[in-house]
This record gives C-alpha cells, structure tokens and sequence, in this order.
C-alpha cells in the first residue's frame, strides 16, 4: 500500500509539474492544458483547482483565439515565493531577488577587484542575502532557495567552483557547504551559461527551437545546448565549454593549456585588443556606414564564430545558435554575417535550417538568470 501510494504521490507532482512547466512560459486555458499535456480535462480541472486553492494559480482574464465563449486564461501568482541568485562574474558579484516568473524584485553588485579572497566575497554575498530580504520585507518562510551561478568547470555533486580560467577568487572554493553555513535553505550551484539558457527557454526566443545552443560571450564564452527543453551536460556536467574549443591548433597559447581557443580570438576584449578600437557600438555604427576597417572587425568575428559553430552543429545537429552578451547592439549586420557564411559552410543545413538568433535577454539577465536552478528544481519537485 505504501508503495501505491508513493506512486500516486509521485504522479501528482509529475502532472503538477508538467503544468507549471507550461504555465512558466506564458498563460493557458485549462482546455490548452489538457491538450499539451494528454491530461484529461477534468484531471487539469482538478489540479488547477487545488493550485488556486493553494495561492499558487490565478485566473486572469480570458483568451482571444476561440469564437464563441473566450475561455479563461490561468497563470502563476508570481509573489507567492521569491528566490535569490548570486551571479559570479569575473569582474563583478550580483546578488538578486526574483519571483516566480523571474521578476526581477532587487539586487545590489561589487567588483571582484576588492577582494583578497573568496572568505571576503562570500562574506560580501552573505550580508547583501540578508540586506536585500529585509529591504524587501521577505521572510525565510517564502524564500524556496538560493541559486548560485558561475563560470565553469564545477563540481556539482560537493557544490564547488573548480579552476575556471582567469578566476582565481573563487578557485576550489566548496561555496554551496560554505554558504549553508549561514542558510537553512536548499542552494544550487550552476553553470552561469546554463542558467542563461534556461532562462532564455522560458522567457525567450530558445523554446521556439528543439535543439538548441546558447551561447554567452563576456569575459570569456560558454554555451549551453538544450534538447526539447532538457540541458545536455555530458560525462560530469561539463559539456559546453565553447570558448575553449579551438579553431586554429598552431594559434596562441590559452591558460586552460590548448592552442587556439576560441575566446582568445572572439571576445570583447581580445577583438580591441588585436583591433585597437575602444566603443564597440561606434565601431558598429561606421560599420553601417560602410567603413572598410569597422567592416573588417565585424567580418573577423563572425569568421571565427562560425569556424566553432558549424562544429557544434554539425555534432549535435542544432536547429539553432541563439547567442548573448555585449555583441547584441544593432544585431542585423553581425547575424546577417553568420546566417550567411553557416548557410554557405554547414552541411546539417542542407537537411533543413539553421537559424543563429540574438538572444531576447536583457540587461538583468545575469541577475535574473541566476534564481532559475531553484526555480526549476521548485517547480519541478513542487516543495
């Protein structure tokens, strides 16, 4: 009896959880509901009822796109908890608060460069947890955790930031075991890269696409590919390393010990710094001009990112490359580039198309990104 019991138990979050996920993305009709997820009606009835019982679903309004009587729309009461994030740049640390749909509701940020160690950042993070909870009047009782977003390689199952590259405040730094020190709440730590790209599944462009790349390009660049919404991480969950792939084997020496990465060449600052120039948007406009020398720029970049693309394509047999960061200014004459020279170069898109998009994200990405492992796990467990 036990056992059936679990099973219903494990059922009904299972039903629960298909429907939140289906929700996150936008409004739903129980009649939708029912068809997306092969529940019968009176089952999404039934459920749906219980979560506007419990807080957790309202009713909001009806919808447009039937004749006849318009039925009624249901969505996430998204201030019926909050999750925090704490965002690990190499040059800055963003602490944040969202709800439930990844609303951003506060945040504050410092620079790495103050600190000696990874004791006085955390440090930093922990006051600025509690700072930010009582600003906002938030209790513990409505905080469902905390999501922890880093440059990779980590150690997920200890919860420990490893030797990224070119980040040594926090290398070999066990952070979830240091952080539940101070916290009685779950902590997940993730790939930064990862958390963007589930971010931008829910809340962008991505979940257009079955198989997906997300790519981030900052400091450094990482991707992440999602297969009908489900992350791929490899042997150890270290898949995605993007910017350490390489695209010439005789090229510069990269710190992680290849020859030729990828994020030596396509960066920010390693385009000004082979290139010479300072404003990266007023380079692009006297490239819409039609200066020779920005044009060059622009053709450097997108060579490159399609010479580490088509590889990724081809291997996994991507639909699409949706790509974020500082590039996104004036998008068209870059993606133009890369639509054209992968349209030209990649074999995959003689079966059918490959579209590389900018991503929809904007300026609190980073912030907001950072919650979306506990608001996963949340919806998914349902705790």
């Amino acid at each position: 009896m036990r056992n059936n019991a679990s099973n219903v138990s494990t059922l009904k979050n299972d039903n629960r959880a298909l429907i939140f996920s289906l929700l996150r993305k936008q409004p739903m009709s129980r009649a939708q509901l029912s068809a997306e997820t092969n529940l019968t009606k009176s089952a999404v009835t039934m459920i749906t009822a219980t979560l506007i019982q419990e807080g957790q679903l309202k009713e909001v309004g009806t919808s447009d796109t039937q004749i006849g009587r318009k039925p009624i729309l249901l969505d996430i009461v998204k201030n019926y908890r909050y999750a925090v994030g704490v965002s690990l740049h190499r040059k800055r640390l963003i602490v944040s608060i969202t709800d439930l749909g990844s609303n951003l509701i506060d945040s504050e940020e410092s620079y790495t460069a103050q600190y000696q160690n990874s004791s006085t950042a955390l440090r930093w993070i922990c006051d600025t947890i509690q700072l930010l909870l009582c600003r906002n009047k938030i209790s513990y009782n409505n905080v469902i955790g905390i999501g922890i977003s880093s440059p990779g390689p980590l150690d997920y199952q200890t919860g420990t930031i490893l030797m990224p590259p070119n980040f040594s405040l926090f290398h070999n730094c066990a952070i979830v075991s240091r952080m539940k020190q101070e916290f009685d709440l779950p902590i997940l730590l993730e790939n930064n890269s990862v958390l963007l790209a589930v971010t931008e599944y829910f809340c962008g462009s991505m979940g257009n696409y079955r198989n997906s790349m997300f790519v981030t390009i900052a400091d450094g660049i990482g991707s992440c590919i999602l297969q009908d919404g489900h992350i791929y991480r490899g042997f150890a969950g270290y898949a995605g390393e993007l910017g350490h792939t390489s695209i010439d084997c005789a090229g510069e020496l990269c710190s992680c010990g290849n020859r030729g990465c990828l994020e030596l060449y396509a960066t920010m600052a390693a385009l000004k710094s082979r290139f010479g120039f300072d404003d990266y948007k007023k380079l692009v406009d006297e490239a819409y001009a039609g200066n020779n020398d920005a044009m060059k720029v622009i053709d450097y970049q997108a060579t490159r990112l399609v010479c580490s693309f088509i590889g990724s394509i081809n291997m996994f047999d991507l639909d699409s490359v949706i790509l974020y960061g500082e590039f996104n200014y004036r998008p068209q004459l870059l993606f133009s580039k890369l639509n054209e020279m992968i349209d030209r170069q990649c074999m995959i898109r003689k079966a059918h198309s490959v579209e590389v998009l900018p991503s929809q994200l904007g300026t609190d990405a980073a912030a907001i990104s950072s919650t979306s492992a506990v608001l996963n796990r949340y919806f998914e467990q349902q705790l």
